[in-house]
C-alpha cells in the first residue's frame, strides 16, 4: 500500500467453489496477505451474463483497522474478485463518497492481470451542500420519503445489522442508497456502514448492510424492497434526532447535519458508535436549547461546561443558562463551574459581574448565594465582589426583616455570621440586628431568638438589646418571665435553652439578688453546679465580661455570701475548692471569715467533696499564709475532717501527721485528749515514728493535770497500748513517768502503787513506782549527806561487831555483861528494852538479807555477780544487791 503516493495496492483472485485463488498482487503484498484477505470478505457477482451487469461491490473491515474495497464480476464464465486495500485515513477523507472510490477501479478486473500495478487515486471530491440536497431529494422521492431512509439507517445501526432483499439489480442504485445513508451520519463515522451489494448468505459476513436476492434465513433485520414503506419509531437516539430535524426542507436539513458534523469532531472522540452518536445528539440538542433559551438537562449542561467548554459564540449562552439555573436552584456546583469560566475568560467575568449587579434589587438573595459561593471556592478573596456581596446581604436582610417570619430572619443572620471574616460582613450584621430589634417589639419569638443569636455571635450588642425596655418586654416565655420575675420554672426552662441564655439570667439575677429573694433563689445548688461546669469548660466564651462565668463566680464569692442560702454557699465552696486557681477560694473564705462563718462551711465542703488529705493541707496552708485562718483553726479543720472520716487510715493519716507536726511546732495549740487518743491510735496503726512523740507529749501533759490516779492509770493504759511497737516511744514514756513521779509525794506514789496493782500491761510503770517508794524509804527525809552519815554510822557499828566478834573463837558472856553493866546508868529501862529489841531484829534482818542476796550458780560465780551488780549489768534482787549496786553507781562504775 502506497497511499503516500496516491496509490492503492490490490490482489486479484479467481473465485471457484473451492475458494479464492490469488492471481496477481501489487506493491509489497504477499500470499499471506492474500490468504488473510480472502477470509475477511464475502461477495459474489450478480447472476448476469455480461461483466458489467454481473458487477458486485462491497467495503469490508480490513486488517489493522483499514478497509478492503471489493469488486466481483463474471467474465468468460469465470468469477473474478479484486480486493483493494483502502487506508482508514482515505476512507474518512472520502466523507462517504464511495462512488468516487469505486470509479477509481471501474475497468474490467481481468484488465489488471496483464500489467498489475497500484491504482492511482485522484484528489477526493468535496461533498457540497448542494450535492447533498440533490441526493436527499432524489432518494426521498425514489424511496417514499426521508422517513424510510431514516428507518433504514436505524436498522443499519442496530446491533443485528441489516439485509435488503430483492433490491433492483442495478449496482449503481444500490451504491447510491448506501452513500445516502452514509451522508446521514457524521463523516468521522460513515465508514462504519460497511456493505456488500450482492450476497446470497447474509450471515457469513459481518458487514453492516447486505443486499441479497435470496430469502435465505438470517438473524439480520430484513427489509423487502417491495415493502419499502417503513412505519414505526426509530430506536436509535441519533435517528430519532434526524426525524425531528427533518421539516420537509432538504436545505435546512443539510444545514443542521452540517452543524452536527462540525460538533461531532470532538464530541464523538473516544466513544463507541452508539455512545458517540448519543453524545452528539445530546450536545446538539443542548446547544439548540441553550441558544433558544429553552429548559435544558442541567447535569449534561454541567458536564459540557466541565469537560467540553464551548469556544464559539455559544459559550456566553451556556454561561447564561448555567447562571439562570444556579440562581434559581442555588446550585453550588454550577457556581463553581462558572467561577472557573470567569477565571479563564475576563469578558465572561465582567459579564457575570454586571449581570448580578443589575439583579440586586429584584433577586438579592440569589445574588448573595452566587457571590458567596464564588468567593468560597477562590483561594484568595476577590475584593471587587465584596460590594456586590454587601449590597445583596443588606437588601436581603431588609426584605426578610420586613416581610419574613422569625425563622427566616434568623436563618439570614446565621448565614451572614458564619461567613469568613475576610468578607467584611460584620457591619452588615450589626446593622441588621439593630433593624430587627424594632421588628421584634411585636414578635416575642423573634426577640428571644435575636437575643440568643446576639449573645452568641455579636455579644457587643447584647447590652443594647437588654437595655431597650420595649425589646425586653417583648421577650416571650420562658425567657421573658425568667428575666422579669425569676420564676423557678421559667429560669429552669431558660437555662435548658443554652448556656448564653443561662449566663444572661445569672448575670441579671446577680444584680437583683441583694434586694430580691427570687433573684437570689436563682442560684440553687443545681444552678451553681451548672455555672461551675460552664466555667470549667470554657472560662471565656465571647460574651461581654458581665456575662462571663468567671465574672459571675467572682461576684458570687465576693458578695454572694451576704445573700446566698447556706446550701448554695456550701455547693459553691465545694466546687471552688476543686479548682487549680485558688483565687476564688481565698476570696470566698476571706468573706466567710469576716462573718465568722468559715469553719462550718469549710469543714463541710472538705468533707463532702472527698478531697485528698494533701489537697486539704494545701488549701488550709493557703488560708493560713494569707492570714485568713490561724494555725489553731488549721489544726481544728484537720482533726474535724479526720473525725468526720472516722479516722480511716487512707483518708486521714496524712492529716493526722500534719496535725502532729503542728503540735511539735506550736506549743500553744490546744487539742482535746479524745482527739489525741484517736491520733495516737492511728499513728500507732500506721507506725509513724516521727508523729507519735508530739502527740504523746500532749497526752502526758494532760495526764499530769489529772488528780485522780484511777483516771490517770486508764489514760496510761491507752498510751501504753499505743506505744508498745516503738522502743523510742516506750523509752520516752518511761522517762516521762520517772520524771513525773519524782514530783509526787510518797503518799501519791503509794496510791499509784495501789492503782497499778493488777494492771499487767503497766508492770513496768509499777516497778518504777515501787522502786521510787523504796528509795524514798531508805532516804526518808534525810538529805543525801545525812543519808551518807547514817550509812557511815551503820557501817561503823556493823564493822565493829564484825571486828569484835566474828574473828574470836571464844565468847565470854560474863565479860560482856560486866562491860555493859558499867554503862547501865546511861539508859533508862525502856531505852534498854528498845536497844535489846533492835539488836535482836537487826541480827534477824542481817540474816534475811544474807539469805536474799544473789548467789553463785553453775553459770555464774559469786565474783561475777558482784561485779555485774557494781557495773549495773545485773539488776539487784535484794537489799544486799542494792547496796552493791548503789556503791557501783555512786563510784561511777555504771554508764549513763
Amino acid at each position: 500500500m502506497s497511499f503516500e503516493k496516491n496509490t492503492l495496492d490490490y490482489i486479484i483472485y479467481a473465485v471457484t467453489e473451492a475458494g479464492m485463488t490469488p492471481l496477481a498482487m501489487t506493491g509489497e503484498l504477499t500470499r499471506a496477505d492474500a490468504l488473510l484477505w480472502q477470509g475477511l470478505v464475502a461477495i459474489q457477482p450478480v447472476d448476469f451474463p455480461t461483466p458489467q451487469g454481473s458487477l458486485s461491490l462491497g467495503i469490508f473491515d480490513g486488517p489493522n483497522q483499514d478497509f478492503l474495497l471489493v469488486r466481483s464480476q463474471n467474465q468468460d464464465n469465470k468469477v473474478y474478485a479484486q480486493v483493494v486495500l483502502v487506508p482508514r485515513s482515505l476512507m474518512q477523507m472520502s466523507g462517504g463518497n464511495i462512488v468516487w472510490l469505486f470509479d477509481a477501479v471501474d475497468d474490467l478486473i481481468t484488465s489488471y492481470l496483464q500489467n498489475p500495478k497500484p491504482l492511482y487515486i485522484q484528489t477526493t471530491p468535496t461533498w457540497t451542500a448542494d450535492r447533498r440536497v440533490t441526493l436527499f431529494q432524489k432518494l426521498g422521492s425514489k424511496y417514499g420519503g426521508m422517513h424510510n431512509l431514516f428507518m433504514l439507517l436505524d436498522a443499519a445501526l442496530d446491533a443485528r445489522r441489516l439485509v435488503i432483499r430483492h433490491f433492483p439489480p442495478n449496482v449503481r442504485e444500490r451504491l447510491e442508497l448506501i452513500q445516502g445513508l452514509m451522508l446521514l451520519l457524521p463523516s468521522s463515522v460513515r465508514s462504519v456502514l460497511t456493505f456488500v451489494t450482492n450476497l446470497d448468505q447474509p450471515d457469513i459476513t459481518p458487514v453492516t448492510i447486505v443486499f441479497s436476492d435470496t430469502d435465505a434465513q438470517t438473524e439480520r433485520l430484513v427489509v423487502e424492497y417491495d415493502q419499502f414503506s417503513m412505519n414505526g419509531i426509530p430506536q436509535s437516539r441519533y435517528v430519532q434526532c434526524l426525524e425531528r430535524l427533518w421539516q420537509e426542507d432538504e436545505k435546512d436539513f443539510v444545514a443542521e447535519l452540517r452543524a452536527m458534523e462540525l460538533m461531532s469532531v470532538h464530541v464523538m472522540q473516544n466513544n463507541s458508535l452508539q455512545d458517540g452518536l448519543s453524545h452528539l445528539v445530546e450536545r446538539y440538542e443542548l446547544d439548540a436549547a441553550v441558544m433558544s433559551g429553552e429548559a435544558v438537562d442541567v447535569q449534561y449542561l454541567k458536564t459540557i461546561m466541565r469537560e467540553d467548554l464551548p469556544h464559539d459564540a455559544t459559550r456566553l449562552r451556556y454561561a447564561q443558562a448555567l447562571m439562570r439555573h444556579s440562581l434559581s436552584e442555588r446550585d453550588t456546583e454550577a457556581v463553581q463551574l462558572l467561577a472557573h469560566l470567569m477565571s479563564i475568560d475576563d469578558e465572561m467575568h465582567l459579564f457575570i459581574h454586571e449581570t448580578l449587579t443589575a439583579m440586586l434589587q429584584d433577586e438579592p438573595d440569589a445574588v448573595y448565594f452566587f457571590v458567596r459561593t464564588y468567593l468560597g471556592q477562590a483561594e484568595e478573596v476577590d475584593e471587587s465582589w465584596l460590594p456586590v456581596l454587601h449590597a445583596a446581604a443588606v437588601i436581603s436582610l431588609q426584605i426578610v426583616i420586613q416581610d419574613g417570619d422569625a425563622e427566616t430572619v434568623m436563618a439570614w443572620f446565621r448565614l451572614i455570621a458564619r461567613e469568613p471574616a475576610s468578607y467584611e460582613l460584620n457591619g452588615v450584621l450589626c446593622d441588621g440586628i439593630v433593624s430587627a430589634k424594632k421588628q421584634a417589639y411585636q414578635d416575642g419569638e423573634l426577640a428571644r431568638r435575636l437575643l440568643v443569636f446576639t449573645a452568641k455571635r455579636v455579644p457587643d450588642l447584647l447590652e443594647m438589646l437588654l437595655d431597650d425596655e420595649q425589646f425586653f418586654d417583648a421577650l416571650d416565655d420562658p425567657l421573658g418571665t425568667a428575666l422579669r420575675t425569676y420564676a423557678p420554672q421559667a429560669v429552669h426552662a431558660t437555662i435548658e435553652m443554652g448556656r448564653e441564655l443561662a449566663l444572661i439570667v445569672f448575670a441579671r439575677a446577680l444584680e437583683d439578688a441583694p434586694h430580691d429573694l427570687s433573684a437570689a433563689e436563682v442560684f440553687s445548688t443545681a444552678h451553681i453546679e451548672y455555672l461551675w461546669a460552664l466555667y470549667v469548660a470554657e472560662p471565656e466564651n465571647g460574651l461581654p465580661p458581665t456575662y462571663q462565668p468567671a465574672t459571675i463566680l467572682h461576684r458570687l464569692t465576693c458578695d454572694g455570701v451576704d445573700w446566698l442560702s447556706n446550701a448554695a454557699i456550701e455547693a459553691l465552696l465545694e466546687w471552688i475548692i476543686t479548682a487549680e486557681d485558688s483565687t476564688l477560694f481565698l476570696q470566698m473564705c476571706q468573706r466567710l471569715s469576716e462573718q465568722d462563718r468559715l469553719f462550718a462551711f469549710l469543714t463541710a465542703a472538705f468533707h463532702t467533696s472527698t478531697l485528698s488529705p494533701s489537697k486539704i493541707i494545701t488549701l488550709t496552708g493557703l488560708l493560713n499564709t494569707n492570714e485568713i485562718i490561724t494555725v489553731q483553726q488549721v489544726l481544728d479543720v484537720y482533726l474535724w475532717i479526720a473525725q468526720a472520716r472516722s479516722w480511716q487510715r487512707d483518708s486521714t493519716l496524712e492529716l493526722v501527721e500534719q496535725s502532729a507536726r503542728l503540735l511539735q511546732q506550736n506549743i500553744a495549740l490546744a487539742v482535746s485528749f479524745d482527739m489525741l487518743e484517736q491520733m495516737i491510735y492511728l499513728i500507732a496503726e500506721a507506725r509513724v515514728e516521727i508523729a507519735i512523740r508530739p502527740v504523746m507529749r500532749r497526752m502526758l501533759a494532760y495526764i499530769e493535770n489529772l488528780e485522780n490516779e484511777v483516771q490517770q492509770v486508764e489514760c496510761l493504759l491507752n498510751i501504753q497500748k499505743a506505744v508498745n511497737w516503738s522502743n523510742n516511744a516506750r523509752n520516752q514514756f518511761i522517762g516521762w513517768w520517772r520524771d513525773y513521779l519524782q514530783t509526787l509525794p510518797l503518799s501519791r506514789l503509794q496510791q499509784f502503787d495501789k492503782a497499778l496493782d493488777g494492771k499487767k500491761s503497766l508492770e513496768r510503770l509499777r516497778s518504777v513506782v515501787q522502786t521510787m517508794i523504796a528509795v524514798r524509804k531508805i532516804l526518808g527525809k534525810r538529805t543525801l549527806e545525812e543519808f551518807a552519815d547514817a550509812i557511815s554510822i551503820t557501817y561503823t557499828m556493823l564493822q565493829a561487831f564484825f571486828d569484835s566478834f566474828d574473828n574470836r573463837l571464844d565468847f565470854d558472856q560474863e565479860t560482856v555483861r560486866s562491860e555493859l553493866a558499867n554503862h547501865q546508868n546511861e539508859l533508862t529501862p525502856d531505852e534498854r528494852s528498845v536497844l535489846a529489841k533492835n539488836l535482836k531484829e537487826l541480827a534477824t534482818l542481817i540474816i534475811q538479807m544474807a539469805d536474799n542476796r544473789s548467789k553463785s550458780s553453775l553459770m555464774r560465780r559469786e565474783e561475777d555477780i558482784e561485779r555485774m551488780l557494781f557495773t549495773g549489768e545485773q539488776e539487784p534482787q535484794s537489799a544486799i544487791d542494792t547496796m552493791k549496786w548503789l556503791s557501783g553507781y555512786l563510784n561511777g562504775l555504771q554508764g549513763d
